[in-house]
């Protein structure tokens, strides 16, 4: 019968329009685009995203994927990834994601090169929000704090999570093991 038929009833907010005036649709980056896409798609407020420890640990693992995946090295993008790097969940998802990334490449040197190149800028942004936000301790001698900055070179052996957190801070921990260049 016709009522049988009759459609379900669609919210005002799932009836509206594709919001093609924003600007974030319209953005130089990738990634930019994509997260607007999924918020304008999805039924959630961003601050209720933001408030969500679960959500953003969501969104933390797909965009370390689209990070990957678009090769976005735009200002738009590593401002987007800074804003939301702040937020611990979200933080570590995203981390978690680009460790299970190198997993999957291990043990081809040139796709883990390939990925060092993909992740670099991110790895750059949780660097410096880490650093801002859990500074090292200064020492309380007259000694100078190392150079956090110092690069050790070599092949990379092995690399995951440690088996092992600091109690400190509760974050988590990860290993490297590198062949020294020439040795």
């Amino acid at each position: 019968t016709p009522s049988d038929a009759a459609p379900e009833p669609v919210s005002p907010e799932a009836a509206k329009p594709a919001q093609a005036n924003d600007p974030a649709l319209q953005s130089p980056s990738e990634l930019v685009r994509l997260e607007a896409q999924w918020r304008r798609d999805f039924p959630m407020s961003e601050a209720d995203v933001r408030a969500s420890d679960t959500v953003m640990g969501l969104r933390g693992e797909d965009h370390a994927v689209w990070i990957i995946a678009t090769n976005d090295k735009t200002p738009e993008a590593a401002a987007l990834l800074t804003a939301y790097m702040e937020n611990d969940s979200y933080r570590e998802a995203f981390k978690a994601s680009i460790v299970a990334a190198y997993k999957q490449v291990e043990n081809s040197p040139k796709l883990v090169d390939d990925l060092d190149h993909l992740t670099a800028m991110a790895a750059q942004i949780v660097n410096e929000v880490e650093d801002r936000l859990f500074p090292a301790p200064q020492p309380a001698t007259g000694q100078t704090a190392p150079v956090r900055g110092k690069v050790i070179e070599g092949t990379l052996i092995e690399h995951g999570e440690a088996p092992y957190q600091h109690k400190d801070d509760n974050q988590m921990s990860y290993f490297v093991t590198l062949k020294p260049e020439g040795g």
